[in-house]
């Protein structure tokens, strides 16, 4: 069965204080997946500022063997003051001891710029591609408003973001991308482009323990990749014991992810769906005819048994 060709458009934070894991562990079940073919990580600010983003996802590819570009794209939402996903955590959980592995800086300088690249990856496919977009839509709103002469090359977009029927979890409306940027979400939502709604309607039913990787990472030869992300994940679980007295975490990235790999997870309703700019809420009602399919409910048991089967999949250079 021939790869699916995506781009990722994340806002990666693995190993930086306060600062959600998730989209690194996305882009490792996408490299795990031989059903997709990953050929760009763009990068958008929310979870943390874009160059730190850059910093942390260089990180995690620096264990993996094979490249995949990794683009810079915006650095604040459209129109609104930005504020980094991992401040506003640190801001509600101060004075705790986080045990994640800090990144080592690296260089930005020179790397391509993510509307840039993602048109060119879309004018060099052969046949359409899917954009998986698990942070703000910035980048995809630049993307879709600025080259409507690419909507025919982009198969769906596959949107981590939203709440239609739960409450959300920024505010007690909203989700966390959306809220970062809801004139780009609004912009997205409005395109004629078919889209995939993976909010947390679906993702929060999904949760994740440090013990849950402890088979995954046992069985890893290269034990330098287990001690960068074991110790992240621990750092993540304990923010989020401050947060919500949880011992499990919601691998809410990594769930869009397998939207493609196996839609048989979800159950999904065609729906018309909107974003207030003001508070960030995402609305749906369902219509035949409307342009984005909302996931509703999510195997989780199946969900686990694939992830970590995929994690386990992904090929590790030499230690």
């Amino acid at each position: 069965m021939a790869s699916h060709p995506i781009i990722v458009d994340i806002d990666p934070g693995m190993g930086v204080p306060y600062a959600d894991i998730d989209d690194n562990l996305a882009v490792l079940f996408a490299l795990g997946s031989n059903e997709l073919d990953l050929k760009l990580i763009s990068i958008v600010a929310g979870n943390v500022p874009a160059h730190v983003g850059v910093q942390s996802i260089d990180r995690t590819l620096g264990f993996v063997q094979g490249d995949v570009p990794v683009s810079i794209g915006s650095r604040s939402p459209l129109f609104r003051p930005y504020s980094a996903g991992c401040d506003v955590i640190a801001a509600r959980v101060p004075g705790i001891e986080y045990n994640g592995a800090f990144e080592p800086a690296s260089d930005v300088s020179g790397r391509g710029f993510a509307l840039c690249d993602m048109a060119a990856t879309l004018e060099a496919a052969p046949g359409p591609v899917t954009i998986v977009a698990v942070g703000p839509l910035t980048n995809i709103a630049l993307l879709l408003h600025q080259r409507p002469d690419l909507h025919e090359k982009i198969d769906s977009v596959v949107i981590m973001g939203g709440a239609i029927t739960v409450p959300g979890n920024i505010t007690p409306f909203a989700e966390f991308n959306i809220w970062i940027d809801p004139d780009a979400a609004e912009m997205v939502f409005r395109s004629p482009v078919p889209k995939v709604l993976v909010g947390l309607d679906v993702t929060t039913t999904v949760g994740l323990s440090a013990a849950d990787f402890d088979p995954t990472f046992d069985a890893l030869a290269n034990r330098r990749f287990s001690e960068y992300a074991k110790p992240a994940i621990e750092g993540w679980i304990e923010v989020i014991r401050h947060l919500a007295g949880s011992e499990r975490f919601n691998p809410h990235d990594p769930i869009a992810l397998a939207w493609l790999v196996d839609p048989t997870l979800f159950e999904a309703v065609q729906m018309d769906v909107s974003v207030d700019v003001r508070t960030g809420k995402t609305s749906g009602r369902p219509d035949a005819a409307g342009t984005t399919a909302v996931c509703l409910a999510v195997d989780a048991d199946r969900f686990k048994t694939l992830f970590f089967e995929r994690l386990g999949r992904v090929a590790l250079r030499e230690a």
